[in-house]
């Protein structure tokens, strides 16, 4: 017999899901003529299943706030054009191949900086947590890699986050500056963030579901 707390769990993922969604096309994180993130880049970044996005998508659908092409993935409307599909993904619903530098380029790294910023500010990304990777971004604001790195060297600059040298970007901890979060993965990974704590004074934090994983 499913257990009922499953169930409240899947309802509470989808709703979850859906404010973000909602929250994004709000503030501009998705504009108008852009794609969503593919269902499991959302799903890991949420950390929900591909199910709860999709119940969650269809909603958004069904309040015409999204639209569907089929095979390609989701998009945001735009008003001026209604039934315009934006350009830059293929039929299997990954970025098609990069074409000029886009112009909209300095605007795609003011987009993604604002939003990380906010997402610094409301707790979405904690202190003495890893961001989410740069393709990660990439996906999400449908930017190119060369925007999302301009943004993240902006708020590396205002000391907001910094950067593990072949591992990726973690949100400073005031409280431990020199720590750098413990993340799972290979050993030579482990090790290298333990001689990047040394370096720095700190040590590896270990975040409570990872201690409990015996990770680092």
């Amino acid at each position: 017999m499913p257990d009922v707390r499953d169930h409240k769990d899947t309802r509470d993922d989808i709703a979850r899901v859906a404010r973000a969604l909602r929250t994004r096309l709000a503030d501009g994180t998705y504009p108008p003529g852009r794609w969503l993130p593919s269902g499991p880049t959302l799903a890991a970044e949420l950390g929900v299943t591909t199910y709860a996005v999709q119940i969650a998508i269809k909603r958004l659908i069904a309040e015409k706030s999204i639209k569907s092409a089929r095979s390609k993935g989701f998009y945001v409307p735009d008003p001026a054009d209604p039934a315009a599909v934006p350009p830059g993904r293929a039929a299997n619903g990954t970025a098609a191949a990069p074409g000029k530098r886009s112009t909209r380029f300095s605007d795609d790294a003011a987009r993604v900086e604002r939003a990380v910023r906010a997402r610094l500010a409301d707790g979405t990304y904690p202190a003495g947590t890893w961001v989410p990777s740069p393709r990660s971004l990439t996906s999400e604001f449908g930017v190119t890699a060369d925007a999302v790195r301009t943004a993240m060297r902006r708020l590396a600059a205002d000391r907001l986050i910094k950067s593990v040298a072949g591992v990726g970007m973690y949100v400073s901890d005031p409280a431990a500056p020199g720590a750098v979060p413990a993340r799972p993965g290979a050993p030579a990974l482990r090790r290298r963030l333990g001689a990047v704590a040394a370096e720095r004074g700190g040590g590896v934090h270990l975040l409570p579901d990872q201690a409990r994983r015996g990770v680092g």
